[in-house]
């Protein structure tokens, strides 16, 4: 059984205390996580898999769930993979189970970033501080979201050294110098890119995409036609493409974008792509490209990233009458855009998904 949500943070207390209480939350997490199975469908489909990367258990809440949405005589599937753990869920969690095994076992520093309520930066010093690795963050600004203050109490509690940076273009040069400074201090870094997209951290989104063909494999959805999900750094779109290629289904991915496109273009794609299916090659598993399967949906983007935009708005809404979380930089618009294909889509042609990766349940919070 999951542990309960520690006290919220109030503004009384002192970064020692939000720490203490902080530790005490992650110790009643690591408990109710050695309760649960750490194996996953892409162990069995990849055996060698976690001989050439190493894999920490840090998900309690997987397989996640698939719902269904009525909506008004078509049905929308839900993979609501904002339940992944009770601790921070979402769809960083599936990444970095591949991402931080090798820098806990070394003992590395990890030095990542991302705008200043990133997800994934939240993410990395939670479940590195769950592991006993250190992390440092360079950050940039991003429009007002209600998860800035919260993400900087969090980070601030793991001991999360924070760079900041006055443009989102400098990011490459920011990790370089952030990694720099702590081989300078005689330490060994290790970079994770944005979003932690990485040929490892796809590895979480093939085996989403295994739990997705074993609920239509177990006949309790149908195959669906397309999946659609948030466009970032496109870790999770690649993960996904890769993942439904390796279990034979015909699904397609409809990925909406969410940031520029100089972080998800075809370059990145094709990047992504490659380095993971080295990696199932490596473990002796040849898969073919994903990256035909992928529908780049950019309509739903708005005036920037972080940006709301209207559809987004009333998807959030819709999201909250319907018990489906989703907010407004990401999974909204995701939403949005499968809520739209939705109104037109004909039943005969195979159900349409939605993949909820709205990260949730944070720590410190009710």
């Amino acid at each position: 059984m999951a542990a309960a949500p520690a006290p919220p943070v109030t503004n009384k207390d002192s970064r020692d205390d939000v720490t203490r209480r902080l530790d005490e939350r992650l110790h009643e997490y690591r408990v109710a996580l050695a309760a649960v199975a750490g194996e996953r469908p892409i162990h069995r489909a990849v055996p060698g898999l976690t001989d050439i990367v190493p894999f920490r258990k840090l998900a309690d809440g997987l397989p996640t769930p698939v719902t269904e949405l009525e909506l008004g005589g078509s049905t929308l599937l839900v993979k609501r993979d904002d339940l992944t753990s009770s601790l921070y869920g979402g769809n960083k969690v599936r990444k970095l189970e591949w991402l931080l095994g090798a820098p806990a076992a070394a003992h590395e520093i990890v030095v990542t970033g991302g705008g200043t309520a990133s997800n994934h930066v939240l993410a990395t010093a939670l479940y590195g501080r769950l592991l006993g690795v250190e992390t440092e963050a360079v950050l940039f600004d991003q429009p007002p979201n209600p998860g800035i203050e919260e993400l900087a109490v969090v980070i601030a509690a793991c001991n999360t050294r924070v760079h900041k940076m006055s443009s989102m273009m400098l990011y490459p040069l920011k990790l370089l110098e952030a990694a720099a400074g702590i081989a300078m201090r005689g330490r060994r870094p290790r970079i994770l890119y944005p979003g932690g997209s990485t040929g490892a951290g796809a590895l979480g989104f093939v085996d989403c995409a295994l739990e997705i063909a074993a609920s239509v494999d177990r006949g309790e959805i149908e195959e669906p036609e397309f999946a659609f999900c948030a466009l970032g750094s496109a870790g999770t779109a690649v993960g996904l493409a890769i993942g439904f290629e390796l279990a034979g289904l015909r699904t397609r991915v409809a990925a909406v974008r969410t940031a520029d496109a100089i972080a998800n273009g075809p370059v990145v794609l094709h990047a992504i792509d490659g380095a993971c299916r080295g990696i199932l090659m490596l473990a002796g598993r040849r898969v073919a490209s994903g990256v035909g399967r992928i529908d780049i949906v950019d309509t739903y983007y708005g005036d920037g990233y972080g940006a709301s935009t209207s559809e987004g708005t009333a998807a959030v809404e819709i999201g909250r009458r319907l018990g489906i979380p989703v907010e407004q930089t990401y999974t909204g618009k995701a939403l949005a855009a499968a809520l739209d294909r939705s109104r037109s889509w004909h039943p005969s042609r195979g159900p349409l998904m939605f993949v909820d990766t709205v990260s949730a349940t944070y720590p410190l919070a009710r």
